[in-house]
């Protein structure tokens, strides 16, 4: 169950970095350099909690060698 809800999490924070990435691209695209540069930073820091919530997810609920009970 905590695999699930911390791969979803990821995956919701992909979603929404996905969402900042566009308003940086429609920003660009009109012209406003400025909103353009947050909006990818946002995504950028975005991104980078996903991956920390999917790849730190995935190493902390993998069974231990050896081991036969769950905790």
């Amino acid at each position: 169950m905590k695999r699930i809800l911390g791969i979803g999490l990821g995956i919701l924070y992909l979603v929404i970095a996905f969402g900042a990435y566009s308003q940086a691209n429609a920003g660009w695209a009109d012209g406003h350099a400025d909103l353009g540069f947050w909006w990818t930073v946002v995504g950028a820091f975005l991104t980078i909690a996903a991956l920390a919530a999917i790849i730190g997810t995935w190493i902390h609920t993998r069974p231990a060698a050896g081991r036969t009970t769950a905790p």
